[in-house]
């Protein structure tokens, strides 16, 4: 990534998180380094839509599992509500199939997106998640939503209860 596109992720993630401007205002990432991202532009060119992601082999109920990790989802604030987030996660499930990068896709989010990601193909699931904690490196453990997404597996395979231990930090 170049640094200029780097700059550009930066200044959208700072309009779609700023509860957090201080922080994506020094690096387009929190926790885990993205593997892949996927960038969207408007018709004039600009950056307005961004997802972060890295497959790993995490735990859950027990069970390993192949997962693609998400983070950093964001749509400019005026693009909102017109499909692009959606085709966003259409393209990454296209990508992460074709490519077979792992047996689901995963996320970690606000109660508050949770209908926006269950549109965009991904199911809840009751299941806390243990992480590294990406400033202090301890192990912490979050009982917000959890969502899933099917990519090589189907959701029946996803072994639920228990809890999910990503084996590193979120993304």
């Amino acid at each position: 990534m170049t640094t200029g596109l780097e700059a550009e992720a930066r200044e959208l993630l700072v309009l779609a998180f700023p509860n957090h401007a201080d922080f994506f205002r020094k690096t387009s990432f929190r926790g885990s380094v993205p593997e892949y991202r996927l960038f969207g532009r408007d018709v004039e060119g600009n950056l307005c839509a961004h997802i972060e992601c890295g497959p790993r082999v995490a735990s859950a109920n027990g069970q390993t599992v192949r997962i693609l990790g998400i983070g950093s989802v964001a749509v400019h604030p005026a693009a909102q509500r017109r499909g692009i987030g959606r085709e966003m996660f259409t393209r990454l499930r296209t990508y992460a199939i074709k490519h077979q990068l792992a047996d689901f896709g995963f996320l970690e989010c606000r109660e508050a997106v949770v209908g926006f990601y269950q549109r965009a193909g991904l199911e809840r699931v009751a299941q806390p998640c243990t992480s590294v904690h990406h400033d202090t490196g301890k192990l912490e453990t979050y009982h917000g939503p959890v969502m899933v997404m099917p990519l090589l597996l189907p959701m029946r395979e996803w072994p639920r209860g228990g809890e999910v231990n990503l084996n590193g930090m979120s993304w």
